[in-house]
């Protein structure tokens, strides 16, 4: 079973780190097996509105999507076209790191056309 670390400082109030907590757990018998961090490997993602889905010029299968963000518009080259314009979408920009990705995104070129990042599906956050 996992136990998120806030349901139990709500239920009882302790300021003990993670590692602390687990180790009292264990010695009164409820052993903790592992204490995940999912958002270790994640920083820099944003939230962004779409302003604009459109076919990429050089694919059947990609479209570019046109997002703003609190410091500006960007484009992203994605491969599925499930979003519309006014939806609100995890975005990773150039510099982001999911954990998917073994280092930090950067600006690249696909089929011709430069992506400033990449828009997250739920398992590249973790």
């Amino acid at each position: 079973m996992k136990v998120v670390v806030s349901w139990l400082r709500e239920l009882c109030p302790t300021e003990r780190s993670a590692e602390d907590l687990a180790q009292l757990l264990t010695d009164k018998g409820a052993e903790v097996e592992a204490i995940e961090h999912p958002w270790e490997r994640v920083s820099g993602v944003v939230v962004a509105r779409v302003l604009e889905v459109r076919d990429h010029p050089n694919s059947d299968t990609l479209c570019l999507a046109r997002v703003q963000t609190g410091s500006g518009e960007l484009e992203v080259v994605v491969g599925v076209r499930n979003m519309a314009p006014g939806d609100l979408v995890p975005l990773a920009p150039p510099g982001a790191s999911v954990v998917t990705l073994p280092e930090p995104l950067g600006a690249r070129e696909i089929r011709g056309v430069v992506s400033h990042g990449m828009l997250c599906a739920p398992d590249e956050l973790g």
